[in-house]
């Protein structure tokens, strides 16, 4: 790492302005503001600060497994604009950007005046080879919060689709849909805007959603597209096995997760799916070991504990099941299911 790299890195990871989606760095220019606005306390800075906070409520909403928008560290309060007025590290960047190539994009923008009421917030994002795409939101002076969660969630289409997609997809499951349109059409945006080569991650995320609709058969297909291009990939064989055994198809799904488990062998996951499998074979035994190496490899887990002391439980095997379920509800101590199950385990014990 030369040494322009190395600053510009260290200091986007200090100050919370760089965003890592995996590959390269994203940074923010300021997003000047008018003197009523920053009267009102917008200024570039806070603008700035409060679009990378929507952008992590997306990329936490989102609860992606694989892959982030890392905003670095989020204790701090510090912009990148601001911190560069001070102690020109804008330097830095511009020269990062022209002489290595580290910066795959860079945000910028201002708010304006339409009239005496409207404001306009245009931000642009433009990518290494100069390629520039903006985005323009229109509303009143107290809509600029509204503007800033618009523009939050453009720009994490605009970086990571798949990540946007994700939170559409979260977003309508919270709120009870069952058809999932609006993630529908950030799957075919996904399709048409990432490059061929994550096109199993868009597969995937396509069958879990016909996995929430309970359509089992129809998400193994596309589980199976995903394993056509990318047979290394675990995540299909793990929907697939989840998929089979809802289908009450329990052999079937441990031979996909037998498969899941050899390219990924400390996924508890898949340790807990496997449980599943033994456990609608009757083989309880089996499924016990699963789980007790899945709360190994996840030790803070409460579900997984408890899991484990109801099925030791059913086993007859009281005192493990109790030790288990202390654990789960020291986890969870307002879990009234455990405490009952808890109860129930060492009710021998009392008499």
């Amino acid at each position: 790492m030369d040494f322009i790299t190395f600053p510009l890195i260290a200091i986007m990871s200090i100050f919370g302005l760089g965003l890592y989606t995996g590959y390269d760095s994203v940074v923010f220019d300021p997003i000047s503001a008018p003197k009523w606005a920053q009267e009102q306390g917008y200024s570039p800075r806070v603008l700035t600060r409060q679009l990378t906070d929507e952008i992590r409520a997306v990329r936490m909403g989102a609860g992606s497994r694989l892959r982030s928008i890392d905003l670095g560290n989020e204790d701090k309060d510090e912009s990148l604009a601001e911190i560069g007025e001070y102690f020109e590290i804008q330097v830095l960047v511009n020269a990062a950007r022209k002489y290595v190539g580290v910066v795959k994009m860079t945000i910028s923008g201002e708010l304006y005046d339409i009239d005496d009421d409207h404001v306009m917030l245009r931000i642009r994002i433009t990518d290494r080879a100069g390629k520039v795409r903006a985005n323009q939101f229109t509303g009143t002076r107290a809509e600029v919060p509204a503007l800033l969660r618009q523009a939050g969630f453009e720009t994490v289409k605009a970086v990571d689709p798949y990540i946007a997609a994700l939170y559409v997809r979260s977003t309508e499951q919270k709120g009870g849909s069952t058809d999932f349109a609006k993630t529908l059409e950030m799957i075919e945006y996904c399709f048409a805007a990432m490059p061929a080569t994550e096109q199993p991650l868009i597969y995937n995320l396509w069958g879990r959603t016909l996995f929430l609709q309970k359509k089992y058969e129809e998400a193994i297909n596309i589980f199976g597209r995903a394993i056509e291009i990318d047979p290394t990939l675990s995540l299909p064989y793990l929907n697939i096995g989840q998929s089979l055994n809802r289908l009450e198809r329990p052999i079937e799904a441990l031979d996909m997760l037998a498969v899941a488990a050899r390219i990924e062998p400390n996924a508890v996951l898949i340790r807990e799916e496997r449980a599943t499998s033994y456990e609608a074979l009757g083989r309880r035994d089996d499924a016990i070991t699963e789980l007790s190496i899945a709360t190994e490899m996840s030790p803070d887990s409460a579900n997984l504990h408890a899991r484990l002391g109801r099925l030791l439980m059913a086993a007859g095997r009281t005192d493990e099941a109790s030790s288990a379920l202390r654990h789960a509800l020291r986890l969870a101590p307002t879990d009234r299911s455990i405490s009952g199950d808890l109860e129930k385990a060492m009710k021998p014990r009392q008499t």
